[in-house]
């Protein structure tokens, strides 16, 4: 469930700042807008911020009162709709409540977690092996057949769509032992068992068809925080002391969900919030001015999409999506108008895996205008190109919980005016639905182009023809051929050179284009100016080592 957001501004008013700065010279953002939607102080009323002390009171004295133990309050623009596995084990696996077989560690690697290895059997299936500590918080062990439980319940969801596992079968040597003969070669499967969509949860808890408003209190999750509360402003968790894989360092963690960026930085100054997530652009020259504020940012995979609707005119012309991802100036936007809390990625994939092909992305506005007019676009009285009688125009979406897309968008906008585009801004509050709907021209999107160090999650959701979220009705089928053979194939030399194909792919036919890469950055305040992002974008962002500061 998102919150509510303002309505963007009448396209007629005065130019934003963000055109200011890309007509001008882009000089750097400076200030704030006043709070919106939330006030720090309707903040503070979300939900409590930390336990009851204990007195104790030895014989003959009179102690003073413990001071009370100290939780961790977030603030997220992202509401939490319900606790189902299905639709939000991810939040849930980020907030430190549920867990995967394995996780991915900083350098794309996959480390155990549930499972204390997944090792191929050839080409014909995998043997998982379980931690036999682990366990659920209803103090259930986690065993072989409540791994394929959960999975498969996953599955029938549709939370991913994992061909291999279709037609497998499940042996059980032992409660801890797991044999899964595929129903095709998967060199994938550790990966996908990885995602923290996919959290192992006790099914006996969750019946199919299940209220999600009736799950709170109940054990179904294995991870160090239980979810003690649920409203449509916070999520309350406490901290589970026999955790199996360790106690968490703090006794809970408190995620306010607040849309308003402003809000949640006000809150974040007056100490309602412990740390800040989606720090808009705007606010990092603030927080770093502000006396025990910390501004952390972290490398990642994350990519802003540009989707593109290739069943509409214009954007069904290659030479328009080649025009339009060679205008945008990324060094700028990530630089200038986004004062440094993105970077100037060139490149579909981070640099730590081995088929990045660096400089993929470039900008030559020069060549975006021969583009065009090679295509038969011509400039008209307003400079804006036509053809046919027809304008070079088309809408682009953004959305309120990234507060980031609106600038980024704007400066796009005066960019793609400089060699003859015009696109026509949109806020939507709930970008997902605008593109299911499948009626809109072109959007923005928060993303990464692989998941647990797997890049083919994104290419079979994205990029066939039958993909679940090929949202812009793309088709290629020398595309789809190599995606299909990447799905079986376990050489990692000849994987990495179909993965350089695609990318090849890509930048000629430009199915999506990009805006610049992301970092995973956070504001903190002093109590947990300790804290680390994760540098998998929105995972592990609360884990069992999260601490206040030591006092100095």
């Amino acid at each position: 469930m998102r919150e509510p957001s303002l309505e963007l501004a009448n396209s007629a008013a005065a130019p934003s700042r963000a055109v200011q700065r890309v007509m001008q010279g882009m000089t750097r953002r400076s200030g704030l807008a006043s709070a919106g939607m939330m006030s720090a102080a309707a903040l503070a009323a979300c939900g409590p911020s930390g336990v009851p002390s204990q007195e104790v009171k030895p014989a003959g004295t009179a102690a003073p009162a413990a001071a009370p133990a100290r939780r961790f309050k977030v603030g997220n623009s992202f509401a939490l709709s319900n606790l189902s596995p299905h639709d939000n084990g991810y939040w849930l696996t980020s907030y430190g409540v549920g867990q995967s077989l394995y996780r991915v560690t900083p350098e794309d690697k996959l480390v155990p977690w549930i499972a204390t290895s997944i090792e191929a059997n050839g080409q014909d299936g995998y043997t998982i092996k379980l931690n036999p500590r682990a366990k659920f918080h209803n103090g259930k062990q986690i065993d072989g057949k409540a791994v394929q439980a959960a999975i498969q319940r996953h599955l029938d969801a549709g939370v991913r769509d994992i061909p291999s596992l279709k037609g497998a079968t499940w042996e059980f040597p032992d409660a801890q032992t797991i044999r899964i003969k595929t129903s095709e070669p998967d060199p994938w499967l550790p990966n996908y068992l990885s995602l923290g969509y996919m959290p192992i949860f006790d099914v006996a808890e969750v019946p199919d068809k299940i209220d999600p408003a009736t799950l709170i209190g109940k054990g179904f999750y294995s991870g160090p925080f239980r979810v003690s509360a649920h409203t449509t402003q916070q999520l309350t968790l406490d901290a589970v002391a026999d955790a199996w894989d360790g106690a968490p360092k703090v006794p809970g963690v408190d995620i306010k969900f607040v849309t308003d960026p402003q809000a949640r930085l006000s809150a974040l100054k007056t100490g309602e919030i412990d740390m800040m997530l989606y720090v808009p652009a705007d606010g990092v020259p603030v927080v770093k001015q502000t006396q025990g504020l910390q501004f952390k940012a972290t490398p990642s995979a994350g990519r802003v999409w540009v989707l593109f609707n290739h069943a509409r005119p214009p954007l069904n012309e290659v030479a328009v999506r080649q025009a339009v991802s060679l205008a945008i100036d990324r060094k700028q936007i990530a630089d200038q108008v986004m004062n440094g809390a993105y970077v100037n990625a060139d490149s579909m994939y981070p640099s730590t895996v081995p088929w990045n092909v660096p400089g993929l992305l470039k900008t030559d506005q020069t060549e975006a205008r021969k583009l065009l007019d090679v295509a038969g676009w011509r400039a008209g009285a307003d400079g804006i190109r036509v053809k046919d009688g027809k304008r070079l125009s088309f809408e682009w979406l953004h959305y309120p919980q990234q507060p980031d897309s609106k600038p980024m968008s704007e400066a796009v906008q005066a960019q793609l005016k400089t060699v003859g585009v015009e696109i026509r801004l949109r806020q939507t509050d709930d970008i997902n639905a605008a593109f299911r709907s499948m009626d809109y021209d072109a959007g923005v999107t928060f993303n990464s182009n692989q998941q647990a160090g797997n890049p083919m999650t994104v290419l079979n959701n994205y990029f066939r023809s039958d993909s679940p979220r090929n949202w812009g009705s793309w088709k290629y089928p020398e595309l789809e051929t190599l995606i299909r053979r990447l799905n079986v194939e376990f050489d990692a030399n000849r994987r990495n050179d179909m993965l350089k194909q695609v990318q090849e792919i890509f930048r000629q036919e430009v199915p999506i284009t990009f805006i610049v890469g992301r970092f995973w950055s956070v504001a903190v305040g002093a109590d947990f100016g300790s804290y680390v992002p994760t540098h998998d974008v929105d995972h592990y962002i609360v884990t069992k080592d999260v601490a206040a500061s030591a006092k100095k």
